[in-house]
């Protein structure tokens, strides 16, 4: 796994890496893992095509005029590079970049230095808001100390991510914390000039842009026309050891140890190499897992009928300090996995962590929205995500080798068992029990579906009854399994599939901060805030009503905070008739609730001193309006 490792981060389109989904560098990766596939003997290899708008980084800096330093800086997928010969111009210290902070700041002509704090906004929005304000670029940087910073803590570190970006907005790099610091002190001092560079060439989809997923198969014997799928990208910020080098390697090692010991699958394994996880397409939003959603909806759809598990190798061997083995997934196939996690601890000498989540950060989301059964595997503490995540140190000398080959005996022993069980592994109890707490979810303490006045109550009702029919007839299944053998095996199976199938399509959802949820809870969570709200305005309390409930429904918290275009950019983005929604399509989004005018304005009249619900008539008009089409969508969901 070593060696495999090493090759592929020697793979890069500038001196310090970078193997971005479709660039040069990215295409060498991808051949080398079809060679690798077809020399361990894998049938049916082949590199297929998948549609991106392809981004090709080549390096950046910012050189400060007059024979000033300069400084290497990073750019993120989908953001625009500058003209040949870079941008010139004043650079001014805007602060965190925010609509307020440009009051009284004229940043026509010039590049805007920002300290981004990762949260609820992305950089899109600062990058959104300079071009509104006029400005030519900006450069980012996270935190005048490593204590104001989440990712990147390395003072000398540089930063990459997918930018969410539109190609029409203005170019962006990110620098060191010391080159910002060295240019905050020289703003103080007077005016600088500066000269930002940013070499990148983007090929929309439509004029030739292409990634390549990696697809190869072990053949399975009696159980063949089953899949099991392995998943890890070879798509890459900077050198991207841990981000995902060793995934591959994970995978590769895995065929070789099959091969080497003679072990036949029942199932048929798939290792997918995917492409564009990290960023597939400028303009929208869901551009990430790209490769990954192609794949299952596209190019193999069959996959959703057929793959009885999916496992996601992400971040693995990132080792000491307490970089904890970690697996998140479904309540269906959690306990067998935890119990596999926690069997042996010398092979996890820095704890485990099991989470019944599905993660929208990875691979497996979209396999599991497609209704494939899935788990993520990473190795992820604080000391790699902090340090080394996404910068210029994810590096091989930060893989421990060791402890990537126990975390593969770790995954290998979850899978096996999946491989040999003649029926599915599955736990509809636990399933049952998730429903009954999401059912009975709470946004707002003591306000649930029965305390809403929108909601049919019958619908929960009924919801309700059809949720205890499910644990009974799961109870029952548990306990015919418990007593033996089973007849008509196969047909058993199969039914036990298709409606793990039915349950991950209907219910895998993402809430506005793309955290997993049943289909209803975002819904039930706005309606609860705006129902609290409207309550709060007719009662006389609109301080209460706008900074608790209005501020914290849907994505207001992080979108007041700049311009109006700007936020409802945000929105449409998600809007189910958006048409680059990609595999957000999958996740049952919920409508983005548009309430930035009503939160501006309710503001002004608070600081005006006004109070009385008469002063607030048009918002409570267009609250109610609002909160009429979420209960609608409520139970519409409910039903």
């Amino acid at each position: 796994m070593r060696r495999v490792t090493q090759r592929i981060t020697r793979f890069g389109d500038t001196a310090d890496g970078w193997r971005p989904g479709g660039s040069p560098a990215n295409l060498e990766a991808a051949d080398y893992i079809e060679r690798e596939m077809r020399r361990l003997g894998m049938r049916k290899v082949a590199q297929l095509p998948v549609p991106i708008d392809r981004w090709v980084f080549r390096g950046a800096s910012v050189t400060v005029a007059g024979g000033g330093p300069r400084f290497e800086a990073s750019s993120w997928g989908g953001v625009p590079g500058t003209p040949a010969g870079g941008i010139t111009a004043e650079v001014i210290d805007v602060g965190a970049g925010q609509a307020a902070d440009y009051e009284g700041i004229d940043a026509t002509g010039k590049i805007v230095l920002v300290d981004w704090a990762f949260g609820d906004h992305w950089v899109n929005r600062h990058g959104h808001q300079a071009t509104l304000e006029g400005a030519l670029a900006v450069i980012f940087y996270t935190g005048r100390t490593a204590e104001g910073a989440y990712y990147n803590k390395r003072d000398d570190g540089l930063l990459s991510f997918d930018g969410t970006y539109d190609d029409d907005w203005v170019p962006f790099v990110f620098v060191t914390r010391n080159a910002a610091n060295d240019l905050i002190a020289r703003i103080a001092a007077g005016t600088t000039r500066v000269r930002l560079r940013s070499d990148v060439e983007l090929t929309r989809a439509a004029e030739g842009g292409v990634g390549y997923n990696v697809l190869g198969a072990v053949p399975g014997t009696d159980r063949a026309d089953e899949f099991i799928i392995f998943t890890g990208h070879h798509d890459a910020w900077f050198r991207g050891a841990a981000d995902d080098a060793t995934a591959i390697a994970a995978m590769l090692g895995t065929v070789k140890a099959i091969k080497e010991s003679g072990f036949k699958p029942r199932r048929t394994l798939l290792f997918l190499a995917s492409t564009n996880e990290e960023y597939g397409y400028t303009d929208a939003y869901y551009e990430w897992l790209i490769g990954a959603w192609y794949a299952v909806t596209h190019q193999r759809p069959d996959w959703g009928r057929k793959a009885i598990l999916s496992l996601d190798f992400e971040l693995l061997g990132t080792g000491d300090p307490g970089e904890r083995l970690l697996i998140r997934t479904h309540g269906e196939l959690l306990a067998q996995a935890v119990e596999k996690l926690e069997a042996d601890p010398a092979r996890t000498p820095y704890g485990t962590l099991s989470q019944n989540v599905i993660w929208a950060n990875a691979d497996h989301f979209t396999l599991a929205a497609a209704g494939i059964p899935s788990i993520y595997f990473n190795t992820v503490g604080t000391e790699y995500l902090t340090h080394n995540y996404h910068t210029n140190f994810d590096l091989i000398e930060n893989v421990d080798f060791d402890y990537l080959r126990m975390n593969v005996e770790v995954v290998n022993d979850i899978w096996v068992e999946h491989d040999r069980s003649t029926l599915p592994i599955l736990d509809f109890v636990a399933r049952a029990t998730e429903a009954e707490a999401r059912i009975d979810y709470h946004p707002e303490p003591e306000v649930g579906l029965a305390e809403l006045p929108g909601v049919d109550q019958p619908l929960v009702s009924a919801l309700q009854e059809a949720v205890a029919r499910f644990r009974s007839a799961a109870e029952r299944l548990d306990a015919r399994l418990a007593r033996g053998k089973v007849a008509h095996q196969r047909d058993v199976g199969d039914a036990m599939m298709r409606a793990e199938r039915m349950i991950l399509r209907r219910l895998v959802a993402l809430d506005v901060f793309d955290q997993y949820v049943f289909p209803h809870e975002q819904v039930q969570r706005d309606a609860t805030r705006l129902q609290l709200a409207l309550d709060a305005l007719e009662a006389g309390d609109p301080g209460l009503a706008n900074e608790t409930y209005v501020r914290r429904t849907g994505l207001t918290d992080a979108g007041r905070l700049f311009a109006y275009e700007a936020y409802a950019s945000e929105l449409a983005r998600h809007d189910h008739d958006f048409d680059r929604l990609q595999w957000g399509a999958q996740a049952h989004l919920a409508p983005y609730v548009d309430l930035w005018k009503e939160y501006h304005s309710i503001s002004a009249k608070v600081a005006a001193g006004l109070t009385a619900p008469t002063a607030y008539a048009e918002e409570i008009a267009s609250i109610r309006a609002k909160l009429a089409h979420l209960y609608r969508e409520l139970n519409r969901r409910l039903a």
